[in-house]
């Protein structure tokens, strides 16, 4: 029997990643994508309402302005400035 969030993601995961493995699709950074998804929408279930969190594809921006490398998610409070025309936001320390 399940008794916590932390039981039930993991048991979502695997049930959830069995529906992936259907697919007949072949092209690798669409796979990538599905998985991205998935633990997207897994991750998303686990955050409460109303505490203005948004998992976010995004790229980190230091105080000083430097921006890392693409994160494929990143938890943070509100959203930043948005990267155009893609869905990826660059947040910065303040977040």
């Amino acid at each position: 029997m399940l008794t916590t969030v932390a039981e039930l993601l993991p048991e979502l995961m695997l049930k959830e990643r069995a529906v992936l493995n259907t697919s007949p699709v072949e092209h690798r950074p669409t796979i990538g994508s599905m998985y991205e998804g998935l633990s997207l929408d897994i991750l998303g279930r686990a955050i409460p309402d109303g505490l203005d969190l948004n998992l976010v594809t995004s790229f980190a921006v230091d105080d000083d302005g430097n921006m890392s490398g693409q994160l494929d998610r990143m938890l943070v409070r509100g959203a930043d400035i948005p990267v155009p025309y893609t869905t990826a936001f660059q947040c910065t320390s303040e977040m």
